[in-house]
């Protein structure tokens, strides 16, 4: 009784985490891959026009989207040209909490299944404590609050791996049919699913060479149900194949070996304990597969197949280059479980006394400082970001300004968007949310005119500068936006020297420390300094850390010799 009402608490926590404080950034630029579930729902309500253009390689699976869909809310994209503008941002407005609000539900069900396939392996109080640690994990608590997939990819991959575990134990077709919806969802929800496919081919191992034999026709009937279900889910989750073909392209420049460091990074600067007690855990697992004992086999077979799909999850993305610390959600969950069998192993060891209080005291420490600084970041999320206070700044100003221009690319200030810098930045136009963006510049009267400043990728970092220098010739300019950005200091000088080549001086700066960008510093402690956890810990805002330049109008300065920095260059 006291395991179930811990479980209800830890679950009623995570669903306070991730439904609290929701409705924020309004109308900031939105999460992208909240643009692509976006571009799916407009793919389905206009797929005829999306026939004869070239299909953005961006997309996600349908099934979140389809969900959105099943949810009440105004989701329709088409037919309704006629809204002004507060209609049209509370569409767009919406449309992003509910998609977070999806995620959201996703990951309280992650919550739920690490504790139950925790239990399989580990005494209830460790279970409590595996499922109690990816509750307040802030990784997946920072995800799990946006409209990415990937929280909901960490459930789904539980979900399928328990389905096959109980299969594996008591072999039905009820239990087939379960494992072919998990198995299904898995790869529906995200392609980065795949590797449940070996959980699965294990399940079958694990059932041929069972004690008590399955027969071959039963099996065969085992199998067949689980493909059809796993079929079908995953035939409509990416039925958008079938119209447009990817050209390939997209794969070529992502093959490398950084995977598996960014994978450690996303552990390491999120959970300092949890990477320790994964560590520590690995350590027992090793010992115990090198130990010639058979005690506990039934046991060891539930835990090789409980451990296939991070072992192949991992293998997946270690060749590869663009790995975000996003695509490391899924992994929390297990790395939970192997941490909390590390410490339950620990405190079985007896003696001394004072290591079993340690292991406690060290969970309670570790787990609750995760705990205050999620707890943190979703307050923190219910104020207004730097973004936010900076396009207020400069609406209050006694001369609004008319135009001004950003450094950043995909980040605009809050209602001030142009039509021609929507279509040159974003690829996606055909979401509500990018409706709103191209329809404010022209209704909203008098609002500032954000302008987008970026080279392309294949350009050299010292066209920064010259590119700077052009924007600012060809338009009156009052105000410049400039994000700053330790690692990005090479890129950001030279356009510091051109603003001040046009007299442009610092006017304010918006201070943050940033939850989900943590910078490389030199330094003993550079690597502390800038682990998420100390940037929340701290933080007074989220954001980026904005310099807002005053500029003099351009038609009223001398040229200086200063800003000739393209010609310089050539």
């Amino acid at each position: 009784m006291l395991a179930r009402i811990s479980l209800f608490a830890v679950l009623l926590l995570s669903l306070g985490l991730l439904q609290l404080n929701l409705d924020y950034l309004r109308p900031q630029a939105g999460d992208p891959d909240s643009v692509m579930v976006s571009n799916a729902l407009a793919f389905e309500a206009c797929a005829e026009h999306y026939l004869h253009e070239a299909r953005p390689q961006g997309f996600y699976p349908y099934l979140l989207a389809d969900f959105l869909h099943w949810l009440p809310g105004p989701l329709a994209l088409y037919g309704e040209e006629d809204l002004d503008l507060d209609q049209n941002l509370e569409r767009a407005r919406h449309q992003g909490v509910l998609g977070r609000r999806l995620i959201g539900m996703f990951g309280v069900l992650s919550v739920l299944m690490t504790f139950l396939l925790a239990r399989r392996l580990l005494r209830v109080p460790w279970a409590l404590a595996s499922s109690a640690a990816v509750s307040l994990n802030l990784l997946m608590l920072c995800i799990g609050r946006t409209a990415r997939p990937h929280g909901a990819e960490a459930a789904m991959s539980l979900l399928a791996t328990w389905t096959l575990v109980r299969l594996v134990e008591v072999p039905s077709r009820r239990r087939a049919w379960q494992a072919g919806l998990g198995v299904g969802l898995c790869i529906g929800v995200l392609h980065s699913g795949l590797p449940i496919t070996g959980t699965l081919a294990l399940a079958f191992i694990m059932l041929i060479r069972a004690p008590i034999k399955v027969r071959h026709t039963e099996l065969a009937h085992l199998i067949s149900r689980i493909g059809v279900v796993a079929a079908l889910i995953i035939l409509f989750a990416y039925r958008f194949i079938f119209w447009n073909q990817a050209d390939g392209k997209s794969a070529s420049y992502v093959v490398g070996w950084s995977g598996a460091s960014r994978l450690s990074e996303a552990f390491w600067y999120f959970d300092p304990f949890l990477t320790g007690a994964l560590l520590v855990g690995s350590g027992f697992v090793l010992c115990r597969v090198l130990s010639p004992s058979r005690r506990g086999e039934s046991m060891l077979s539930t835990a090789l197949l409980v451990a296939s799909f991070p072992l192949g999850y991992v293998a997946l993305f270690i060749p590869h280059n663009l790995v975000h610390y996003r695509h490391a959600v899924p992994l929390v969950p297990y790395a939970a479980i192997l941490g909390m069998y590390g410490m339950q192993q620990l405190h079985q060891l007896r003696k001394p006394k004072i290591l079993q209080h340690s292991v406690v005291a060290a969970c309670v420490i570790g787990i609750g400082v995760s705990g205050y600084c999620s707890t943190r970041y979703v307050w923190l999320s219910g104020k207004p970001d730097t973004a936010t206070l900076a396009a207020r700044w400069l609406g209050q100003q006694r001369d609004p300004p008319a135009r001004v221009v950003v450094t950043s690319p995909g980040f605009t200030l809050p209602m001030y968007m142009t039509l021609q810098s929507a279509q040159d930045t974003h690829h996606y136009l055909r979401s509500d949310w990018h409706k709103y963006l191209r329809r404010t510049g022209i209704e909203f009267e008098g609002a500032i005119q954000a302008h987008m400043l970026y080279p392309s990728k294949d350009q050299a970092v010292g066209l920064y500068g010259p590119a700077m220098e052009r924007s600012l010739d060809r338009q009156d300019v009052d105000y410049v936006v400039l994000v700053r950005s330790e690692g990005q200091r090479a890129r950001m000088d030279p356009v510091r020297k051109v603003l001040r080549s046009f007299g442009g001086k610092i006017a304010m700066v918006f201070e943050t420390r940033r939850a989900m960008e943590a910078q490389r510093h030199t330094g003993p402690t550079g690597l502390v300094r800038t682990m998420p956890l100390a940037w929340v810990w701290d933080a007074e805002r989220l954001g980026k850390t904005l310099e807002v330049w005053r500029l003099p109008q351009a038609h009223d300065l001398e040229r200086h010799p200063a800003q000739d920095i393209s010609s310089e260059k050539q």
